[in-house]
């Protein structure tokens, strides 16, 4: 049998998926008063930019 949802998905859950982790961490509903600042959200972006970067450059040198 197949169940659909009763509710549309909203801009913080994505049909398909679950819930972007960078929205996740700054929704103050869902992680009450330990939602992430503009710093640790700057730092984790730095950071997925670098290791991008740096696997990128790993196939290519490689």
């Amino acid at each position: 049998m197949l169940v659909t949802p009763t509710t549309s998905p909203t801009r913080s859950q994505p049909r398909g998926g679950p819930p972007c982790n960078s929205r996740t961490s700054r929704d103050s509903k869902l992680m009450g008063h330990r939602t992430n600042g503009r710093l640790a959200s700057t730092l984790g972006w730095l950071t997925t930019a670098l290791m991008t970067f740096a696997a990128v450059a790993y196939l290519i040198v490689r």
